[in-house]
C-alpha cells in the first residue's frame, strides 16, 4: 500500500510541474479514497505544498478578475440630462472601448476629454486623457467592482478617485465622479438615435 501511495506521489510531482493541478484530484478520484489522498499530502514536500499554493492562489485569481467583461453597453452616443454635453464610444475589439467627451456649441464639437475601457490579463482599466490638463497625460483607473455597476477607482489620484458607470436600461446609464466620500457629482445619460444628424462624428481611433 505505501509503495503504491510513494508511486502515485511521484507521478503527482511530476504532474505538478507541468502545471496541471486539475489532474491531481483525478488521480485521487481513481482510488476514491480519503484516507489514501490524506496520506499522499503528507508525504509531499513542504517545497510542492508551496507551489501548489501559488497554482491555487493563480486560479482563484483569474476566477475573480478573468471573468470580468468590458461595458460594452457604452457602445454609441450618449447625451448628459439637460445639457449639450456628450460621450461616444466605439468598440474596437472584445477587449477595448474607445471613447470621447465633447460638446456642441452652434452645432461645433468640441472634444474635451479622450476616454478608453481595456482588459488586460487579470483586470481591466479606465483610461481619461483631459485636453490642456495633466499636462497631457492620461489617468488610469483599475476596475474593483461590476454587475450593472462599473466602479473604476484610483486612491492615488487627487480627483477624482472613483469614476463609476451605471446601467440603468439600455437608453439611460448613470455617472458618478467622486472621491470616493462626500465629494463629487452625478448626472444620467441618455442614448442617442445613431440615425440622428451627423452632429456626432466618429474619430479615427489608433487600433494597435
Amino acid at each position: 500500500m505505501k509503495y503504491l501511495c510513494f508511486l502515485l506521489c511521484a507521478k503527482i510531482k511530476s504532474i505538478i510541474m507541468k502545471n496541471t493541478f486539475f489532474s491531481i484530484f483525478v488521480a485521487c478520484e481513481a482510488f476514491n479514497k480519503l484516507k489514501l489522498v490524506t496520506y499522499i499530502f503528507k508525504i509531499l514536500s513542504i517545497e510542492t505544498m508551496n507551489y501548489l499554493l501559488v497554482i491555487l492562489t493563480s486560479i482563484i485569481s483569474h476566477l475573480a478578475f478573468g471573468q470580468a467583461e468590458i461595458p460594452d453597453f457604452l457602445q454609441g452616443t450618449w447625451k448628459m440630462e439637460n445639457k449639450e454635453i456628450y460621450e461616444h464610444w466605439d468598440k474596437l475589439n472584445d477587449k477595448t472601448l474607445k471613447g470621447f467627451s465633447y460638446k456642441l456649441n452652434n452645432g461645433q464639437m468640441k472634444v474635451s476629454e479622450y476616454l478608453e475601457i481595456k482588459q488586460h490579463d487579470n483586470h481591466i482599466v479606465y483610461t481619461a486623457s483631459v485636453i490642456n490638463q495633466n499636462q497631457g497625460k492620461s489617468v488610469d483607473f483599475k476596475l474593483i467592482k461590476t454587475d450593472s455597476t462599473f466602479t473604476f477607482e484610483n486612491p492615488n489620484h487627487d480627483f477624482p478617485k472613483q469614476i463609476v458607470y451605471q446601467k440603468l436600461s439600455d437608453t439611460e446609464i448613470f455617472v458618478q465622479v467622486s472621491d470616493g466620500n462626500e465629494k463629487g457629482f452625478a448626472y444620467k445619460m441618455t442614448k442617442q438615435n445613431s440615425k440622428k444628424g451627423k452632429e456626432h462624428l466618429k474619430p479615427i481611433y489608433n487600433k494597435n
